[in-house]
């Protein structure tokens, strides 16, 4: 086999190959990056200190109506405009069971009657459910859930999706110290809402 032989093989080889990669490694590149924008711990951060007053608010009074020694379920609230929602209960009283089963849904617009059983269940009002969405959309955040992890109930506000993760923020009470704090490491701040708040990065293994 001749040496040109051989150069022009590998020459079509790579056009008909290795261009259609190329262009496919860039084009999937560029969709990542817009598909999937990516944020700095810094300006998560940034984003908490610009509405403190509001994530504060927001914090002490959704922890008002969930926490878990004084309700019967794990509550999760996502935003979609300020009409539509998906509201997610899960029972706190035992496993989920066809007698004990997730209250809720998705997709729920706010003034259905699927929406007014889940809030009668909870002990909610119209109102109160109106609040907390202004409260929500008021920190530029969409989704909401009470939590029961080792030694903690914080309340986690979801910033932002960052790559293929999420950002958000744990807010604590009381504040970390002890065997917490070196699990979930250094709050955001020294004092106020700030000196309970730590924030998480969450992605899929």
């Amino acid at each position: 086999m001749s040496r040109r032989f051989c150069f022009v093989t590998m020459r079509n080889y790579k056009k008909k190959y290795l261009l259609p990669l190329v262009i496919l490694f860039a084009a999937t590149t560029g969709c990542f990056s817009s598909c999937f924008p990516e944020y700095t711990r810094e300006e998560v951060a940034a984003h908490f200190f610009e509405h403190e007053k509001d994530f504060e608010e927001l914090a002490t009074y959704f922890d008002s109506l969930t926490k878990p020694q004084d309700s019967l379920y794990l509550v999760t609230l996502v935003l979609h405009g300020r009409s539509s929602i998906d509201l997610s209960c899960y029972p706190l009283n035992g496993s989920v069971s066809e007698k004990n089963p997730v209250i809720g849904g998705a997709d729920l617009s706010v003034d259905s009657p699927e929406t007014e059983e889940v809030l009668k269940k909870l002990g909610w009002s119209r109102q109160t459910l109106e609040t907390l969405i202004g409260k929500l959309s008021a920190v530029d955040c969409k989704v909401i859930n009470t939590t029961q992890i080792y030694r903690a109930t914080p309340v986690e506000i979801f910033y932002r999706e960052s790559g293929l993760g999420t950002f958000s923020y744990w807010i604590f009470d009381p504040p970390l110290e002890g065997e917490l704090l070196d699990i979930h490491g250094k709050a955001l701040g020294e004092k106020g809402i700030s000196e309970r708040t730590v924030i998480k990065y969450s992605a899929p293994l």
